[in-house]
């Protein structure tokens, strides 16, 4: 075989193995579900399955069917095939890697809104942004649209508050400040705080506006001290909550604030783990660098699991097929309540009618009447 010849059946064979190992990818992304992987999605495996044998099935047919001779005739030496097989795996791991990054957003983002009547504002400040809930009936009238709390002198609280156009009075009500997780918005967290409001909760949700430690410690804080001064909130009767890296300094700034009466952590991260491959069950694979870089610093400096709140209702929900951040049992052993929603993975979580219920169930039994 003429060297001309050996480069074409090298590279033939490179799109044929390129061929099989994508379709092999697919095989790998549907049997365990990794979202990262695979071309199109988890929700239905068959899908997978069908794609992944598919092309395994046309790659070896085409590749082994037209090209007997030339496979069977002396040709490249092991070493030049090598070389092909190594540039074939490299493009299908790139294609079965970052195609899906580029085909989908993030499971936390791009939520359509549930279709229902609540007051909401977006609030804005020097210590961050956030997106405010109120139970139906409830007004922003009178009340800054900023974060900065007690800072802009807000008018005193009336003995009995009294909705606009409602006749009779209405006792102050519990409040819930939320923190979504890290690279999610406010909205990530709206079928929770809608849930939620409907129960009767106003519900404040920041933004995580900075990374950077410790000024991140301020935003909790100040969202506390919104709610507070708010003339529908009582003041005994308030409440945290965070998600992922948001629980996380939930629980860190919960510690230190007597007035947050309980605490509710989902997927917190606790301590730093060694996510592997099992990140690519959760998100694609870039999106799995960034918050593995972003979360290994910031874990370690807040150190959650040594400033769970003593004294005070803690709940630490997981879902049953987080793998990211398995749960120290140590968590447990220190009066916290930790619950499991089986088949649910580290982002899907607070979306979980499940998860949802029972958080907003917990939070009435601890902050209620």
């Amino acid at each position: 075989m003429q060297f001309p010849e050996q480069i074409a059946i090298g590279l033939l064979f490179s799109l044929f193995a390129y061929g099989a190992i994508v379709g092999a990818s697919q095989i790998v992304a549907a049997r365990h579900r990794l979202v990262g992987l695979s071309l199109l999605g988890v929700k239905n495996p068959l899908r997978s399955y069908l794609l992944g044998s598919t092309l395994l099935l046309l790659t070896y047919g085409w590749f082994f069917g037209t090209r007997g001779y030339e496979i069977f005739s002396p040709g490249p030496a092991a070493s030049e095939f090598a070389f092909f097989l190594g540039l074939a795996f490299l493009a299908a791991l790139s294609t079965a890697l970052l195609i899906p990054n580029l085909m989908r957003r993030p499971p936390v983002l791009g939520l359509s809104p549930p279709q229902v009547s609540l007051e909401r504002g977006i609030l804005t400040g020097s210590r961050g942004r956030g997106t405010l809930y109120l139970p139906r009936g409830s007004t922003l009238v009178g009340h800054p649209s900023t974060l900065s709390g007690l800072e802009q002198g807000l008018p005193a609280r009336p003995p009995a508050w009294q909705a606009p156009g409602q006749a009779g009075t209405q006792a102050p009500r519990a409040a819930i400040c939320a923190l979504p997780g890290l690279g999610e918005g406010t909205r990530s967290l709206e079928p929770l705080a809608t849930h939620l409001a409907e129960r009767g909760f106003v519900v404040l949700v920041l933004e995580l506006s900075t990374l950077e430690y410790p000024d991140l410690l301020a935003l909790l804080p100040s969202g506390v001290a919104y709610l507070a001064a708010h003339p529908e909130v009582d003041p005994q009767r308030i409440g945290v909550l965070g998600v992922d890296l948001g629980a996380d300094l939930a629980i860190r700034s919960a510690s230190g604030d007597e007035q947050v009466r309980a605490v509710a952590a989902l997927s917190p991260i606790l301590e730093i783990t060694r996510p592997g491959l099992h990140i690519l069950a959760e998100m694609s694979y870039l999106q799995g660098m960034r918050w593995a870089g972003a979360t290994k610093g910031l874990v370690s400096q807040l150190a959650s699991l040594e400033h769970l709140p003593q004294g005070r209702p803690c709940l630490l929900l997981c879902g049953g097929e987080d793998r990211l951040a398995p749960q120290d049992d140590r968590a447990a052993s220190e009066g916290e309540e930790m619950m499991v929603i089986e088949g649910e993975k580290r982002f899907s979580l607070p979306r979980s009618p499940a998860a949802i219920s029972l958080t907003a169930d917990w939070f009435q039994e601890r902050l209620g009447e």
